[in-house]
């Protein structure tokens, strides 16, 4: 009983420490529901077929539109999730820190759901456009990744980059502090839309292949915690993905 209860105790003093684990764990699953586009190469082709639906199936063409545009935004999210909240481990365990203990969780619940705010604003329209464009996704895709390239080396990037690193002091007023970890949160989501929303569209209309979902990752990592972020690595990276998607087009 004993040693039970020294673990237990353990794994407090843990949870405590890493006040980030839950956010940690929510990109897990959402890698876990991207696992079938990544494995078996779902892309929106199929789904933008079901839209049609056939003349003899005429009935259910309300029912078969919304399930693929559902699915699609839910693996938007999906993917915003497990590609962009490993990234704001730092900014969470500030915020966390710097709030009382007893509402530690809920400032770090709010900050995600201040962050998350702007891609779920997208979910839909990126979901209606990705079942729009069908068979012509993955070409548009292939310019998106070559168009990422490119925004990489921009001034307008490299601001909004620097924009991630920073941070507002919370007052300590209990509803004043709460407004202000969910605006840090808003504040922070849309700064980094604006720095990845092509990468993040290209892997989109791709059909979030495994190949671009970890190369995104990898190359947020070496953006975000890089003393000196390698631009040039960052869009040949970008390049690399617009052939690998780009190439079996042709055949």
């Amino acid at each position: 009983m004993s040693t039970r209860s020294n673990r237990w105790a353990g794994l407090r003093r843990w949870c405590r420490a890493h006040p980030e684990w839950w956010v940690l764990a929510l990109a897990l699953v959402g890698w876990a529901m991207m696992l079938p586009h990544m494995v078996q190469g779902l892309g929106f082709e199929a789904q933008a077929s079901g839209m049609d639906g056939g003349d003899h199936h005429h009935h259910h063409h309300h029912r078969s539109a919304a399930s693929p545009i559902t699915g699609s935004a839910v693996a938007w999210m999906a993917m915003v999730v497990a590609m962009m909240l490993p990234l704001e481990v730092l900014h969470i365990r500030r915020v966390a820190f710097r709030s009382f203990l007893h509402v530690r969780r809920v400032g770090v619940g709010l900050f995600v759901l201040g962050y998350l705010m702007p891609w779920v604003v997208l979910a839909y329209p990126v979901a209606w456009v990705t079942i729009a464009l069908g068979k012509f996704a993955a070409p548009i895709a292939v310019v998106l990744f070559l168009f990422s390239a490119g925004w990489t080396l921009t001034k307008t990037h490299e601001r909004s980059l620097w924009s991630c690193h920073g941070g507002r002091p919370l007052p300590g007023r209990r509803w004043i502090w709460a407004r202000h970890v969910f605006a840090d949160g808003l504040r922070l989501g849309w700064t980094c839309l604006v720095l990845c929303w092509p990468m993040m569209l290209a892997c989109a209309l791709a059909g979030h292949p495994a190949a671009a979902m970890v190369g995104g990752l990898v190359f947020g990592y070496w953006l975000r915690f890089r003393l000196y972020p390698p631009y040039r690595w960052v869009a040949a990276g970008n390049l690399a993905l617009a052939a690998w998607v780009g190439v079996p087009l042709l055949f």
